[in-house]
């Protein structure tokens, strides 16, 4: 079938000039993968940065087609598939694990591995992303979508669908290192980015008290007008003043005790995490501090005062396959709500050749629940 079918991608040869629209030859299924036709990828607000070497921590190695994850249909299987088959939708997640080594992870066509290891995975088998009308990805990456129950029933178009990994990785410091639960109180910031404002849903989900900070009062407002003004989620203006910040947020904690949690979202662009002295400052003993975002420096975390109050310190990239599962099977009962019907707006481009565009329009307008898509085959 694969012969039959032509293949054009976003080619990335350079982090000082824009990537130019190639032919590729169609991709080919072999023992452990899978061949998808690319529906929809979602092109995050960062990712003209990491294309232009920005982001030096994401280790991006060129050349390559660029971008993760996408909602595909399958065109054709390895011979060891189990499951999966022709014509299935699937989400194609693009955290890889080395097969041979669990301690190698990449997110084919974005970002790198550490060492010599993680360059050989990202260079070699998976080395090609989702900027192109159809992907070779692991038969493991491949989760299948019950088209019928989200589409017929929940009434979800499939654009909407590539939110998903918003809530995956999210789901890896909320669900996963968190293990939130009813009643806790969570610190999350910088909150009203795309992941970080995931995390904030899934720990009002959860039945959590939420403490959203950031800079911006009327970004934190919209992030709360946007969840539907819940009770439980509250937020914090930062000021760069840590003690008057620690003291704004601990008035909101339940009788003014602390959190349980502190979840960090500081962006790759910054060397620091900025929000983080203050909500050290907040934080009860036997606290959780998650580390979830890409700050390019070092984290200044009090040593004796750690010891003192048995905090735990957890770091977390992506999530296990389990949390991954957990989110779809969410979504899929409805439980938690994507898209649209959360206020979310969409803008699509339609061919491979709108990459760049797309990548323009996301830096510009990329923001929490502003989504711009690629739709590599045309609309769906």
């Amino acid at each position: 079938m694969a012969g039959q079918l032509t293949n054009r991608g976003y080619w990335l040869s350079s982090f000082s000039e824009p990537g130019k629209t190639i032919d590729l030859p169609v991709p080919k299924a072999s023992s452990g993968s899978v061949v998808v036709e690319v529906l929809a990828t979602l092109v995050l607000p960062y990712l003209a940065q990491i294309h232009q070497g920005g982001v030096q921590q994401a280790n991006l190695m060129l050349p390559l087609v660029p971008n993760a994850n996408c909602i595909g249909r399958i065109i054709e299987v390895g011979p060891d598939a189990t499951l999966l088959k022709t014509g299935d939708l699937v989400w194609a997640d693009s955290t890889i694990v080395g097969r041979d080594d669990h301690t190698v992870v990449i997110v084919q066509g974005h970002l790198g591995g550490l060492g010599e290891r993680g360059r050989t995975l990202m260079q070699g088998e998976w080395r090609d992303g989702s900027f192109q009308k159809y992907q070779k990805v692991p038969l493991e990456s491949c989760h299948l979508l019950n088209a019928d129950r989200l589409v017929k029933d929940l009434g979800y178009n499939l654009l909407e669908l590539t939110t998903i990994i918003l809530y995956t990785v999210a789901g890896g410091a909320i669900l996963e290192m968190a293990n939130l639960q009813a009643g806790q109180t969570i610190v999350i910031g910088p909150a009203t980015g795309s992941f970080s404002g995931a995390a904030v849903e899934l720990a009002l989900l959860c039945g959590a008290n939420v403490i959203a900070i950031g800079r911006t009062e009327k970004t934190l407002i919209t992030l709360k007008e946007k969840l539907g003004s819940p009770k439980r989620l509250k937020y914090a203006v930062m000021t760069g003043d840590v003690d008057a910040d620690a003291a704004a947020i601990l008035r909101l904690t339940p009788d003014g005790k602390g959190a349980d949690v502190f979840n960090d979202w500081t962006p790759g662009w910054i060397e620091k995490p900025v929000f983080l002295p203050a909500g050290l400052k907040t934080l009860k003993a036997w606290g959780k501090i998650i580390l979830s975002g890409a700050a390019w420096g070092s984290a200044d975390i009090p040593y004796a005062m750690s010891i003192h109050n048995n905090w735990q310190v957890i770091a977390r990239w992506c999530c296990t396959r389990g949390t991954l599962t957990r989110v779809l099977d969410l979504i899929n009962q409805g439980l938690l709500e994507v898209g649209k019907s959360t206020g979310g707006e969409f803008t699509t481009f339609e061919q491979v050749e709108d990459v760049e565009r797309a990548k323009e329009h996301a830096a510009a307008n990329g923001r929490f629940k502003n989504y711009t898509v690629l739709l590599p085959n045309g609309p769906i």
